[in-house]
């Protein structure tokens, strides 16, 4: 008769990639072989599986208990999630210096977690795109376009890594009804400078209201996104930049992030269309 190895799931149950940690002595002995082998399987799994120094930074500084590093799962949700944020980063920097909104004004940017969250972009002075809001037309809508190119960019780039390549909904119900609805983010500033644009007064808003012309507004700027990240040059700035993120946690100087960027900074400006759209046709070819 052939034997069959003992089903252990039927005795234990406990998460993939987790230590069973639940045997007892009312266990068959065959069981209680095949937890301990497995038990050394992941040990020397883990072994392989290191940490790297920037890896124990972001998990140092997350949240405490957000990642489980002492297990194998704990480690790979880590990697992702610095994934998504290095390419959301790396997203919102193009974006800048696509659009030259506060292009000349960046600092540095980091993944490491903070006391307000994970990922961060830090800029000098105030660009003149801010006071521009409340300018007439067409100098209104040239500044918005600028802010809301450069906020969708970073979950652009983070939906065709994490996602699909082929994902191009950025404006989904979950970024606009979840995140649109906690002040400070990128989709809560997305929407406020869509209803500014769209000729809504800030005083006539309610915190999560979208006012309906302002819909058509983020739709077409999530158009012009997908259309810029899906541009060589553009996209190669993106894998340019987050893998640094990834390396160091930090890129600390501007002209790291210019020299990162590479050709992006002149994409818009020798294509009539984006020239047009993002500066009135003023620069010339």
């Amino acid at each position: 008769m052939e034997k069959t190895k003992p089903d252990i799931l039927a005795y234990i149950k406990y998460e993939p990639g987790e230590p069973a940690d639940y045997a007892t002595d009312e266990l068959p002995m065959a069981v209680l072989t095949s937890v301990d082998n497995n038990h050394k399987k992941r040990r020397k799994k883990m072994k392989k599986n290191k940490l790297t120094k920037v890896e124990k930074l972001f998990a140092e500084n997350a949240l405490p208990g957000l990642f489980h590093i002492e297990y194998y799962t704990g480690r790979q949700k880590l990697r992702d999630f610095m994934r998504s944020t290095a390419y959301s980063i790396a997203g919102c920097l193009v974006g800048h210096m696509f659009t030259g909104y506060k292009s000349g004004h960046l600092v540095s940017a980091s993944i490491i977690p903070d006391q307000i969250g994970p990922g961060r972009i830090l800029t000098k002075g105030v660009s003149s795109e801010e006071i521009d809001l409340n300018s007439p037309e067409p100098y209104r809508s040239l500044a918005g376009n600028k802010i809301l190119l450069t906020t969708l960019a970073g979950r652009g780039a983070e939906l065709r890594v994490m996602a699909s390549e082929n994902n191009r909904e950025i404006l989904d119900d979950n970024y606009l009804c979840d995140f649109g609805e906690e002040e400070g983010t990128a989709a809560y500033q997305s929407i406020q400078i869509a209803n500014i644009m769209a000729g809504k007064k800030v005083d006539d808003m309610s915190m999560f209201d979208i006012y309906p012309p302002a819909m058509e507004i983020l739709k077409q700027a999530e158009s012009w996104t997908n259309e810029m990240l899906d541009m060589p040059e553009v996209w190669s700035g993106v894998e340019r930049l987050s893998k640094r993120l990834l390396e160091k946690g930090v890129i600390s100087k501007s002209e790291e992030i210019e020299t990162l960027c590479g050709e992006v900074p002149f994409v818009s400006i020798e294509l009539p269309e984006w020239r047009e759209r993002l500066f009135l046709g003023y620069y010339q070819k």
